[in-house]
Parts: C-alpha cells; structure tokens; sequence
C-alpha cells in the first residue's frame, strides 16, 4: 500500500447507499475510467445488491468501493450461485490494502453458510489485467486459466453473461463488447509494459484478450471451492505476519532516519555554537 493511512472496509446493501455516496464513488470512478456519464452510473448502481465501501479510518473518507450482484444460473443441470463483482475502484494510493479482500472474503462465508448446498461462484469481467489478476492468483479453480480451460468453468461464464448481459457475449472469442463508446479503463492507469509481459498470466490475459484497451471485456469465473477457501484461511496467518513484519520494519527504518537526522542536526548545532565563539574571541 502506497499511503500509510489505515482504512477499513464493510459491506453495505444498496438501500444503504446515499445520493452523497454514489457522488462520491462516482468522483473517483471517473479518476479511472472514461464514456460513463453519472446517469448510466447511477442506473447501473441501482441494479446491485450491494457495495463494498472502503474508507480512511481518520476521516471516513471513501477510498474505494467494488459492487456486487447475487443472482442464480443454471449449469450443466445444475443450479449455481453465482456473486458478480462489477464496479470496482481503489484510489491508487491504497493499492494493496487488505482491506476490501477481507471483506469481501467475509461476504463469501456468510453466503456460504447462508446457501451450503448451492456450488459457488465469483464472476467478473476483466478490461484490465490487474482484475484478471486478483481472480488468478486467488482461485485455484478458475476461468480463463493459463495451464488450460475447464469446460465446466467457462459454461458457467457463459450463463452467467448471458443472465446479466443478454445477446452481448461474442461466444466464439469469449469476449463482452459494450460499443465503442462504452466505457473503458484510462491509457494511463493499467498499461501493460514489457515487462509485465514477462509474467505468464498477464501476457496470458493480453493474449485473451488483445482488445482491452477498446473497452473489451473477458468473461471470468471463480470457484468458491473447498481449495479456495481453506487457502484463503491459511493463507491469513502468513500475510498478516508479513504484513506486521513489513510495518516493523518500516518503523525501525523511519526510526534509524530520524535519528540520524537530529544526530546531524546536533552536530551542525555544535559546529555552528563553535564558530560563533571563534568569532567572539577574534
């Protein structure tokens, strides 16, 4: 995390998001991305079941915020859950915070234990690598995947794209294209750099999805399987340790700063004292 500020997150229902609220997500969301006029992001906003909210602890002020949507599809003959993670958006000064992964990860327990016979699922749509991301490296069951396709898995992105966004999914390239003035992520703010195309799942996701930068979208399917969970609850312990390691050290750096720089200071003090005698005995 780039800002040293501590922030919080929660979830909250749709019917808890107030006119200020939606302004003030909406003021960071055009930070980022471009084509989105405050009425299609206020009706697009309508249609979620929630928000994850997160806020600077100091002053509540908002940070970022990630929809969410729940809705069920048929697969396979089957009937899934599926929880649609839509607008998402981190003012960059808090990228890497725990604190919208955590609850998030949260939200997905209490469905679970809400729902404990109904398989599953996370679904999103990626423009941008970084979204891709967050799916591949937290999912070991999940779609698109650079070490092969699960025919089940890409089934349930195609209903599940067909549900929220119906005639709109190009089947044969898996793509979601919402016209050429949809909205699409800044030049700017994701760009993939040749060394980024040295990692495999980004130069997978640009080779997936060439067109990104025209606003297209990859369909993306996560399972919320027993793999999944248990490495997020195992996974916790380690990160927090690391996390409070990092913040140790961090203070013992600032510490050692702080005191080189009054030792200087003392020093220029005392060279400063010495010639101003020098002076006065001259």
């Amino acid at each position: 995390m780039l800002s040293k500020d501590r922030v919080t997150g929660q979830f909250r229902p749709i019917a808890d998001i107030s006119v200020a609220d939606c302004l003030s997500m909406y003021n960071l969301f055009i930070q980022y991305y471009d084509n989105t006029p405050l009425d299609v992001f206020v009706r697009d906003m309508s249609r979620k079941t929630g928000v994850f909210v997160i806020s600077r602890v100091s002053d509540d002020k908002l940070v970022g915020f990630s929809t969410i949507t729940n809705f069920e599809v048929d697969s396979n003959g089957k009937r899934v859950r599926c929880l649609f993670s839509g607008d998402t958006v981190v003012d960059r000064a808090y990228w890497g915070t725990s604190a919208l992964r955590i609850t998030t990860f949260l939200y997905v327990i209490r469905q679970k234990i809400l729902h404990p016979f109904t398989p599953l699922y996370w679904y999103l749509i990626s423009m941008g690598y970084r979204t891709y991301m967050v799916m591949a490296n937290n999912f070991p069951n999940y779609y698109p995947c650079v070490d092969g396709d699960k025919p089940e898995l890409k089934d349930i992105a195609v209903q599940a794209s067909e549900h929220l966004f119906p005639g709109m999914l190009d089947r044969d390239r898996m793509m979601i294209h919402f016209g050429d003035d949809a909205c699409k992520l800044k030049g700017d703010v994701t760009p993939i750099t040749p060394a980024d195309r040295q990692h495999p799942k980004i130069a997978f996701f640009e080779k997936r999805n060439p067109r990104w930068m025209h606003g297209d979208e990859m369909p993306c399917v996560g399972a919320f399987d027993f793999a999944m969970i248990w490495g997020m609850i195992s996974e916790a312990p380690r990160k927090l340790f690391h996390l409070d390691y990092r913040k140790r050290a961090a203070n013992r750096t600032r510490a050692k700063a702080d005191a080189k720089a009054a030792s200087q200071h003392q020093a220029h003090s005392v060279a400063s004292d010495d010639d101003e005698a020098l002076q006065q005995a001259r």
